[in-house]
């Protein structure tokens, strides 16, 4: 059952990038995905064991038999070319379902310019390797470098702006971002980062 659901969930991914998903053209775009999980095991899974490496000290989740793991519906609208806005609405678990992202992205030359400025509850882009690393692995389980940076993921409140530029002799990424920091790297009532 291992492998055939290995190789059923090649192309899965529960969190979509909507800045990725948005179409480069005036319209709409929609998705919805889920993943479902059943484990089955004796003891405890080692995640929920390896306390403050991991899950800094907690329990962790069991998340031995079937289960909801996420479920996501994202929506984005391109008005103009240089005017965007998404939506997605997620839950995980026997979590109340929650905003996973709403925000609204203007791109002074239009789509395709080497600017982008977007504001709103988003996921911060967190570099080459994270990013791509999405929610969860192949087997379910949130990629072991994500869980050690950030304990889980990083979604919040902010405006980030970015540059890119690709050339024959090189490739440019810039990006700066302000971030209410209620979740990561501070708390609640921390200051912003």
């Amino acid at each position: 059952w291992g492998l055939i659901g290995g190789l059923a969930g090649g192309g899965a991914a529960a969190h979509t990038d909507a800045r990725q998903a948005m179409t480069q053209s005036e319209g709409g775009h929609w998705s919805a995905a889920v993943a479902l999980t059943t484990l089955d095991a004796t003891a405890d899974l080692p995640s929920r064991v390896l306390s403050a490496v991991l899950l800094q000290g907690g329990s962790g989740m069991d998340r031995r038999g079937g289960q909801l793991e996420h479920g996501v519906v994202e929506a984005s609208w391109r008005g103009s070319a240089q005017w965007a806005v998404a939506l997605a609405l997620g839950r995980h678990g026997s979590e109340p379902a929650h905003t996973e992202s709403a925000w609204v992205r203007y791109t002074p030359q239009g789509f395709g310019g080497p600017w982008q400025i977007d504001a709103g509850r988003q996921r911060p882009d967190l570099g080459a390797v994270i990013t791509p690393a999405g929610h969860f692995d192949r087997f379910t389980l949130m990629p072991l470098a994500k869980q050690a940076a950030l304990g889980g993921d990083w979604v919040d409140d902010g405006v980030q702006a970015a540059y890119q530029h690709d050339s024959a002799r090189a490739r440019v990424r810039l990006q700066a971002g302000l971030w209410r920091a209620s979740v990561f790297p501070g708390a609640p009532q921390g200051s912003l980062a």
